[in-house]
């Protein structure tokens, strides 16, 4: 059985590199540095087209069909207006302003603007938050609008520097950094040493807003991940430019393929994939970079071992087929190499060579692979509702009827505290003794000195650990009139961002109390409703800040993962509660005992109330039903497309130094890698 014709380059039998100028070859691996092979002889390389070219600086002019754009860079004419543009139109949607056309720039709203106006802040202008400065400038410490400091990223070979016939690079770590962090693909087995991630010598663009965001995730990844991303993408990269029409994916005639190795895998069966092809360097991966990553909403099974397998039908645009890197070589031989740090790869790529046989694929037909195991991140919402569990049971204080006089315990700026008196529902207010898993001291603004402030600490059965207690401020509603014998059917409410424990109150509570579904059936439903995490008192400061930048916390990534898991928490002690409360008139202040219908507690989250469902909803057996509106999936999605209430998008193209971050891009496969334990989509 064979799922692809074998092809052997003709480089194998040639000395790499050794042709001169004017002398026969094969292809361009056989010709001395700096030669193209062309008509079967080693040539200099053609000359480009007159003229800079689309993203260089104009000069004297730009090349054929381009314009001289904002800023100075040649770029295409934008036709389709009433006449040609050399960028975008006023209102078009931006990245960065050279984008724009002549004479406006790209609000930091992400939209082509004429200077002067909302967003539009040029260098030294003033600013409070990063909208209000032109892109790519950002809002500094002394806010004030200014550059993004230079990352001139990772240094990379040039073309006729890259030696050797064409092939997927695949150089083992032998305990000193490769020349580039991609010559080994990652994911990969081989990069855990000692049961750590090993990402020695991964290029970083140094303290961008003081802080070197790229080094902060990387470290963190090191200590804490257990295993690689389900959704994040896997990198290689190439020898030389790829024949786009010979990489093909989920197609009969495969040559990049993404197989799941367990024995009792179908040996058949592919995962869906995307990809993307970069000839360009980037700012953290050399040129010639092939990302894949699984089709989004399908992540990969947990505890798994995968491998994305590049055959040699995959050619250079010289039209070579690649041959095995040398270290690479070994891997699929049943000799185990004497190497001993290939010794260690060749152990780790067994589950390849198994598959192999059983697929009954020859061996020569694999030009490289990388081999990686995926870990387990939905596990700590088990583990999280078990540990909320052990803890002491919620416990009320300061309850308040809001009867038009009553103050609430709350009451504070931007209208929290009591709402109106309702004809449809009573309105309690109080506080609630939850147990608190994030050690450190709010709002956790950075890692702090060792790094952990803002984590969970867990024991070593990796469960969570309770740090102590605090009191939640929540709202309650009860439906007027008698309650039900089973008790009051009840929704948990998660606001969004910049919302407080009152809006379920504002904008359900009546609806809730009064249900009718215009067919003559009508229900009667209580709201609880609470501060979602770094809102109001929880951000622990005297003066409440813009919840967004403390919740989505760049600056501080254990902080931006558990300030998620600690708002599931919530809600596990929350559904906990509702089961097995009774409120007694002296308490509530209320004619009867108010107690909830445990066979009918529902879950309602708008937006950040939606982020911190997701290990509720998978571990939670006495949720009857749940309704989220507003809600994301994938953090490498999130960060790519959020712009409201902040834009974290721009954010964190500034904050790890490359604009041109995209779904595929080793950023995002970071930020994939290590909130998996905390997002929708692992």
């Amino acid at each position: 059985m064979s799922f692809w014709a074998l092809s052997c380059s003709k480089t194998e039998s040639v000395p790499i590199g050794s042709r001169s100028l004017g002398e026969s070859c094969g292809g361009v691996s056989d010709c001395e540095p700096g030669l193209d092979c062309r008509d079967g002889v080693c040539a200099l390389f053609e000359e480009e087209e007159a003229g800079p070219m689309p993203g260089l600086p104009c000069g004297d002019g730009c090349g054929p069909d381009l314009c001289c754009g904002n800023q100075g860079v040649c770029r295409q004419l934008v036709e389709g207006w009433e006449f040609a543009r050399c960028g975008l139109a006023p209102g078009q949607s931006c990245a960065l302003s050279a984008d724009c056309d002549v004479g406006l720039v790209c609000s930091g709203e992400g939209l082509c603007a004429t200077t002067g106006g909302p967003g539009t802040g040029g260098v030294g202008a003033s600013c409070e938050k990063l909208e209000d400065c032109q892109r790519p400038l950002f809002c500094g410490l002394d806010d004030t609008c200014d550059r993004i400091p230079f990352f001139p990223g990772v240094s990379c070979l040039a073309d006729e520097e890259e030696l050797g016939a064409f092939r997927m690079y695949f150089e083992v770590p032998r305990g000193q950094p490769l020349a580039e962090f991609y010559r080994h693909p990652f994911p990969s087995d081989v990069r855990i040493v000692d049961g750590k991630l090993d990402m020695t010598g991964h290029p970083t663009p140094g303290e961008v807003l003081g802080v070197d965001f790229t080094r902060l995730y990387i470290d963190a990844l090191e200590e804490d991940a257990d295993g690689f991303a389900l959704s994040a993408p896997i990198f290689v990269r190439f020898s030389d430019e790829v024949d786009r029409t010979t990489l093909a994916t989920n197609t009969s005639t495969e040559t990049v393929m993404l197989v799941n190795l367990s024995p009792d895998a179908p040996i058949d069966r592919r995962v869906p994939i995307q990809k993307a092809y970069r000839r360009e360097k980037g700012q953290v991966i050399c040129g010639n970079a092939l990302g894949v990553a699984p089709v989004d909403g399908f992540p990969l099974a947990p505890r798994t071992t995968y491998a994305l397998i590049v055959t040699t039908g995959l050619h250079s645009i010289r039209g070579d087929a690649p041959i095995r890197d040398a270290d690479f070589a070994p891997m699929l031989d049943d000799a185990t190499p004497g190497d001993p740090h290939l010794a260690r790869a060749h152990q780790l790529h067994a589950p390849l060579r198994a598959w192999l046989a059983r697929a009954s694929v020859d061996p020569k037909s694999i030009a490289g692979a990388a081999v990686f195991t995926t870990g387990d991140p939905a596990q700590i919402g088990e583990k999280l509702r078990a540990a909320v569990h052990a803890a002491p049971a919620p416990v009320v204080k300061d309850l308040v009827l809001c009867d038009g006089s009553t103050r609430s315990p709350c009451e504070g700026p931007d209208g929290r505290g009591c709402l109106p008196i309702s004809t449809t529902h009573h309105q309690l207010q109080g506080r609630l003794t939850i147990p608190i898993f994030q050690r450190g001291e709010r709002p956790y603004r950075d890692a702090g000195a060792d790094g952990r402030n803002g984590s969970f600490v867990l024991d070593a059965d990796g469960q969570p650990e309770a740090r102590g207690s605090e009191d939640l401020c929540f709202g309650l509603s009860v439906p007027k009139g008698p309650m039900p014998a089973g008790g009051w059917p009840i929704v948990i409410y998660g606001h969004g961002t910049g919302g407080d424990y009152t809006s379920g109150l504002r904008n359900l509570a009546g609806e809730l109390a009064a249900l009718d579904n215009g067919q003559g059936n009508t229900a009667k439903v209580a709201l609880i409703t609470f501060d979602n995490v770094m809102h109001g008192p929880r951000q622990g400061l005297p003066v409440f800040e813009d919840p967004g930048p403390l919740f989505f916390n760049v600056n501080n990534p254990r902080a931006a993962r558990d300030n998620v898991l600690q708002g599931a928490a919530d809600v596990f002690s929350l559904v906990r509660f509702v089961r097995t409360a009774e409120l007694l008139p002296a308490a509530t202040g209320l004619a009867n005992p108010v107690r909830f219908d445990d066979a009918h507690v529902l879950y309602y989250g708008h937006s950040q109330g939606t982020v911190i469902a997701p290990p509720v909803l998978a571990f939670e057996p006495n949720l009857r039903a749940a309704v989220m509106t507003g809600a994301g999936a994938e953090i490498g999605l999130t960060v790519l497309e959020k712009k409201k209430p902040n834009d974290v998008s721009s954010l964190v193209r500034i904050a790890f130094g490359d604009q041109s971050v995209t779904r595929i891009h080793p950023i995002i496969g970071f930020l994939s890698f290590y909130f998996g334990p905390s997002d929708a989509i692992p």
